[in-house]
Parts: C-alpha cells; sequence; structure tokens
C-alpha cells in the first residue's frame, strides 16, 4: 500500500506477510485485526505490527500498520529469537539468569498480555532455570514470532529421544524411562493441578516446574582428574593442557549423564557457569552409574603465572550436579638472564650469581645462565675473599626471553705480609 505525501513509495507489513508477497515470510499467528484468513494462517491479533516491530519503521511513510523500512535500514524489527542467541552448553542453572534471557518471550506469555491478542500464560519452565529456546528452537522462527516456534507434536518420548538433541530436551534413549508410555506426576515429578489424570498431557501442565514439585534426585560422582595425565602438573606460559576425568549418574529409572564443566577461578561461577567440557566418545549417554570419560583443553597463553586448582563436576540430564574433583596447575612464566663475570679484561671462574630462586657458579670462560620466572631481580655475584661482591638491582626478566647482564668482579688489592716464626 502506498502512502502519500513521501517519494519512496513503501508498503506495510500485511502487503508481504500475509502471501508471502516479495519473497517475505509468511506470519502465521499474530495476524494484526481485520486481517482475512487466507490459507495458512490462523491467528489475529489485537494489536498491528508496530506495537511490536517498531526499530526502524519510521525512515520511510509510516502507518499504524507499520510502513515497511526494514528493509532498507535494519535486517531484523527485534531482538534475534532465543534461537539465534549463544547459550551455555548444559542450560542456565541460575533462575534470574533464565528470567532475564526470557524476557522478551514474558511480554507477552508472563503474564497473559491480552494487548498482543490472546497469548497463552506460560509462569514456569519446564525445569527451574530453563529457557524458552529450549523446545522453541526451530532455524525457521527468523522473526518474533510465527508457528515455526511452537513446540513439537508426538509426545513425552519423542521429544526426550529422538528429538532430544534438537529440543534440548533431557534424553532418556538408553534409561528405564524410554519404554514408558507417559509422565506420571506423583511417581517422579510430585502432584500438580492437572486435568485429573495425573499425566503431564498438555503444554500447561509441561510447563510447571517438575523438579520442584516433590522430585529428590541426586547427581553422581566424579573421578580423578589429571591434566596431561597427572594430577599436578607445572607448565611454562602458553602450554597447552589437556584436562581428563570420568563422571557418572546415579542409579534411577532416568539415570543418565547429561554433561561436564570446570573451572579454575578463585570463586565458584554456579552450576552451569564453567567451561563445557566434550564427552570423549562423542556424546554423553552413560546411564546407571556408568562412566562417561570426558575432556577439555586449556591454553594457559592467558593465564598469568600461578597455582591454579582446577575443578571439574559433571550434571545429569535432570540438572543433578555430581560431586567436584580438583587437580592442581602451575603455571610459570619463563626467561633467563645470561652474561660473562670478568675482571674487567679476563673471564673470572668460581663466581658464585645469584638471584632469588637460581644460582650458578662460574666456569673457567666466566659465562653463567639464570633460569627464572618473568619478573624483576636483584643479582649478586661473589667470589669470596678475593673480590668484592657485586650486587645489582632492576634486572627486567619477560617471558621466553634472555636478558644479558655482564658483570665485572673487581679484584680485591694484593699486598705482602713478611716477618720471622720464634719459639717461645
Amino acid at each position: 500500500m502506498n502512502q502519500t505525501g513521501f517519494t519512496t513509495n513503501t508498503k506495510v507489513c500485511s502487503d508481504c506477510h500475509i502471501d508471502g508477497s516479495y519473497q517475505a515470510p509468511i506470519i502465521s499467528n499474530h495476524k494484526p485485526p481485520k486481517q482475512t484468513i487466507v490459507s495458512g494462517g490462523n491467528i489475529t491479533t489485537g494489536a498491528y505490527c508496530s506495537t511490536c516491530h517498531n526499530n526502524s519503521i519510521n525512515r520511510y511513510a509510516y502507518s499504524v500498520n507499520a510502513s515497511v523500512g526494514h528493509y532498507g535500514t535494519n535486517a531484523s524489527l527485534v531482538k534475534p529469537t532465543v534461537n539465534q542467541t549463544a547459550r551455555p552448553v548444559n542450560g542456565f542453572m541460575n533462575s534470574s539468569d533464565a528470567s532475564s534471557y526470557n524476557r522478551e518471550c514474558n511480554n507477552c506469555h508472563n503474564p497473559a498480555n491480552t494487548s498482543y491478542g490472546n497469548p497463552q500464560l506460560i509462569t514456569t519452565p519446564h525445569t527451574p532455570t530453563a529457557t524458552c529456546n529450549q523446545c522453541h528452537v526451530d532455524n525457521g522462527a527468523s522473526d518474533l514470532h510465527n508457528v515455526s516456534l511452537r513446540i513439537p507434536g508426538g509426545g513425552c518420548i519423542d521429544c526426550h529421544s529422538v528429538n532430544a538433541s534438537r529440543y534440548k530436551a533431557p534424553n532418556l534413549t538408553g534409561t528405564d524411562m524410554i519404554y514408558s508410555s507417559f509422565c506420571d506426576s506423583n511417581t517422579c515429578h510430585g502432584t500438580y493441578p492437572d486435568n485429573g489424570n495425573n499425566v503431564i498431557d498438555s503444554l500447561g501442565e509441561h510447563n510447571i516446574n517438575r523438579n520442584e514439585r516433590g522430585f529428590t534426585g541426586r547427581g553422581g560422582y566424579t573421578d580423578t582428574v589429571y591434566l596431561n595425565g597427572s594430577t599436578s602438573l607445572t607448565v611454562a606460559k602458553g602450554t597447552i593442557v589437556t584436562i581428563t576425568s570420568r563422571v557418572n549418574d546415579s542409579s534411577g529409572a532416568a539415570s543418565r549423564v547429561g554433561g561436564a564443566e570446570y573451572y579454575y577461578s578463585s570463586t565458584d561461577p554456579g552450576n552451569g557457569s564453567g567451561i563445557p567440557m566434550n564427552a570423549v566418545d562423542g556424546q554423553f549417554d552413560a546411564v546407571n552409574r556408568n562412566w562417561e570419560d570426558v575432556t577439555a583443553t586449556l591454553d594457559t597463553s592467558s593465564l598469568t603465572a600461578g597455582t591454579y586448582i582446577i575443578n571439574v563436576r559433571g550434571v545429569d540430564i535432570g540438572k543433578q550436579w555430581s560431586t567436584t574433583q580438583t587437580a592442581i596447575l602451575t603455571v610459570t612464566a619463563m626467561g633467563y638472564i645470561n652474561g660473562t663475570v670478568t675482571n674487567g679484561t679476563s673471564p673470572v671462574s668460581g663466581v658464585y650469581v645469584s638471584t632469588i630462586g637460581e644460582n650458578y657458579t662460574t666456569g673457567p670462560d666466566g659465562k653463567y645462565s639464570l633460569r627464572v620466572d618473568a619478573n624483576t631481580y636483584t643479582v649478586t655475584a661473589t667470589k669470596q675473599p678475593t673480590h668484592y661482591d657485586n650486587i645489582t638491582a632492576g634486572i627486567v626478566v619477560t617471558q621466553s626471553n634472555t636478558t644479558i647482564f655482564d658483570i665485572v668482579l673487581t679484584e680485591k688489592p694484593k699486598g705482602t705480609i713478611t716477618g720471622t716464626v720464634r719459639n717461645a
């Protein structure tokens, strides 16, 4: 629809997104009010497009139905849908993080906001700290939102087995629960308001925190942590360290390892906020207390010299965390102080050259070498009683470099003592 008063012809949202004109994506729900329902359409709303999609519509002619300026200014009129945003491998383990992440979805669904049509009230995710993208992850959902964001049909087992990877659902494959035909509330997930049949068989019942309503599962264990095959390792800064361990889950009908992580910060970042580890065999699938070998690599280039505690823990598919095991990593940033000790003209042998933590005695060529951490040092050279000590401060050593520091050791004056030795 052309707008008057502007030299640029513009169209409104419904000109393109109702029937797919100009190769625009068809919006199958959230149609603006009074639009004719066409093939593939099923929902109209009480709000115009510009109510939500309004970040670039003013460049061209504007109407309440959102004159389109987005094709000339911005590829997206709204925040990207949740499936386009980075997410930790093990999901959010902190409810406030999840709540913040779901803010855009909550604008319509918690509470149900009639300004945007008739959205369903969704008060609590399936797990206490779930995010909307754990189910609503269809890659076709490039706009917020259309029918491609709906969750799949097929029942519990389909989502929690063959579609588990796609929907980030706990994978029950290999567990006893894979043979269950329905999800009973009292047995595992506690009691909750439902339609009376005591089965999780509707979206409203699914979107209730299952774990906080009676589920009392517990995590498994973490085995010994190794760093390049050792429980305590010292490496030069820049070395790649391979972290390995094993994790399992406690026995139970839904026992299965879901992931693992590590951290080395002085404070625990919180469950789910560590650095993800990988399953050695490519998939977290160990069940009923069987061990899952896990691994990760740590590039020490970004670490400062010092000692670090490497903490490793696992998580099961029900977000129950295992015990934490540790290993010790010491990172050194080494350099050298090299030089030659002379009397001003010739090399001096037998000189004891030292600094904090390192020393060297010169040979006939007068050369010495001190291997030390990157830092600033005071170097002492001594050969008593024949020479004066040389003490020099401010010798700077940088990582992987050699600082040349030649030393001149001054010989003490010589004299002659003469006399007669007599007996008493």
